[in-house]
């Protein structure tokens, strides 16, 4: 069979829905479950075994999948009244068809001896929807004359391998120093992915780690979305796929700060004042539109008709894209609700840190998660303090998990010293802090200047010769005085 037949033989089945998902089976699955009324819920324990909630096709039957599992980790009976309630206070069980859909799913299904068979087919058809995305990924990079054919065949090479069938057995010291070697004598390995952004790419020495899991943070007002708008756009701009998950922006509003940006036009005049756009700024907007409708830039908000606004739904987004992209944007943390209720928040965020650091290793994607930090009003003078990692929700988890931790702080906007405040030579200036960046030192800073108005973050020519000595306006001093009095950023 030539190479030819092959790719066209795998777009054939690609193109069959049938041959990618078994909804029967995965009816069979759910319904199976629900049928079981022994107290050791022996059928969930054998096919939590086999499956997981991005192994079904359906979005619902991932989400009714992903409620069980809840269900059975309170130990709580799990029968269509429970299962019912944990999807209302997940605000997702009008989302997957109502207490109707629950009751069909027991229907036609008279034992749940087959149960485990059923598992084994969803994950099958699983499998081969996962080695569709890469043949089709494939295909693309065949036909496209600037990709060297060589690297589209190691890169093949690699996602194949990658692809786990079943449990995989523990590596041999032996196997993993001939990967070491080869490795060695072969190219640099997998290149970082660049910000887009020249100062977050000198700070990272080059960028962000691949598969890697990154955080965004600062108090309102500083610009994190537009600064992850702008990371978006240098990404997609470079040609790699880029997922925004906007769960706090809409989709408009996300694209408007890209092209307001690409275009260097006043974001207020697309969203406010149209009539003040002159047909210079006309043009510059035609010309960034059709330059961003060429990127591979996708965006899923929270209005969308299956809101990603889950681990597991955000892990779906994902999958339902022709290939899996190189950076996935997800705004922001809090948004994003664990699979649980916590009496405590920040375990349930906690849960969602580890699961988006989960999926960014499982799939290969880089993931970079906007947060939030509370103002942190100091008590003497209305002053402030810089933030911290532990400033954000789910901050421990972070620390532990995250590859890299990015904070942003404006003096101009939180005064760490009264001689700042109404400051205008630091008006927009940001200082950039990396209490964690994976790679390179820990503790590395840099700063930008925020341009609102086209919503841009541009470099300052003239950096600071060292962290310790930062802009001479922007040194805080100890107006608002912290624990530690070694790192400037902290005092």
């Amino acid at each position: 069979m030539t190479a030819l037949q092959i790719v066209h033989d795998a777009e054939v089945v690609a193109d069959d829905s049938s041959a990618q998902r078994d909804t029967e089976a995965e009816r069979g699955v759910l319904g199976a479950i629900l049928l079981d009324a022994s107290q050791n819920r022996g059928v969930w324990s054998q096919v939590a075994a086999i499956v997981a909630p991005p192994d079904f096709a359906d979005p619902a039957h991932a989400t009714i999948f992903e409620a069980m599992g809840a269900v059975v980790a309170r130990n709580e009976p799990l029968d269509i009244i429970t299962l019912a309630g944990e999807l209302r206070a997940r605000r997702r069980l009008h989302t997957i068809g109502g207490p109707q859909t629950l009751s069909d799913l027991t229907e036609g299904i008279t034992t749940t001896v087959h149960a485990t068979q059923h598992a084994e087919l969803v994950v099958r058809a699983a499998r081969r929807r996962r080695l569709a995305e890469i043949g089709h990924r494939i295909t693309r990079a065949a036909l496209d004359p600037s990709r060297d054919p060589e690297r589209t065949r190691d890169g093949a090479a690699e996602a194949l391998r990658a692809m786990r069938f079943g449990r995989a057995a523990p590596s041999s010291a032996l196997a993993l120093i001939e990967d070491l070697w080869a490795s060695l004598e072969g190219d640099d390995g997998p290149k970082a992915l660049p910000f887009g952004i020249t100062t977050l790419d000198r700070m990272s020495d080059g960028g962000m780690k691949r598969g890697g899991a990154y955080f965004l943070a600062a108090r309102p007002g500083i610009g994190k979305t537009t600064l992850a708008c702008q990371i978006a756009a240098g990404v997609a701009g470079a040609g790699e796929s880029v997922l925004y998950v906007a769960l706090e922006p809409s989709r408009r509003e996300i694209i408007s700060s890209v092209i307001a940006a690409t275009a260097q036009v006043p974001v207020v005049k697309i969203t406010r004042h149209r009539r003040e756009l002159t047909q210079s700024d006309m043009d510059r907007l035609t010309a960034a539109a059709n330059t961003v409708a060429g990127w591979p830039l996708h965006v899923v908000d929270a209005a969308s008709e299956q809101s990603p606004d889950t681990v597991g739904r955000i892990e779906a987004a994902i999958r339902a894209l022709p290939a899996i992209p190189a950076l996935v944007i997800v705004d922001h943390l809090l948004k994003v609700n664990p699979a649980r209720r916590y009496e405590r928040p920040h375990e349930g965020t906690a849960e969602v840190v580890a699961g988006l650091v989960s999926i960014g290793k499982r799939l290969g994607c880089t993931i970079l998660t906007v947060c939030h930090i509370g103002r942190g009003v100091s008590t003497q003078g209305g002053l402030f303090r810089r933030p911290r990692p532990e400033d954000i929700a789910g901050g421990d988890a972070m620390n532990r998990d995250a590859d890299g931790i990015i904070l942003l702080h404006r003096e101009d906007k939180y005064p760490t010293k009264r001689e700042n405040v109404d400051n205008e030579v630091i008006a927009g200036i940001v200082d950039i802090f990396c209490p964690k960046l994976r790679g390179v030192e820990d503790n590395t800073f840099g700063q930008m200047r925020f341009r609102g108005d086209v919503q841009r973050f541009e470099p300052i020519i003239q950096a600071p010769a060292a962290p310790a000595a930062p802009i001479a306006p922007i040194i805080p001093s100890n107006d608002a005085p912290d624990d530690d009095g070694d790192n400037p950023w902290l005092e």
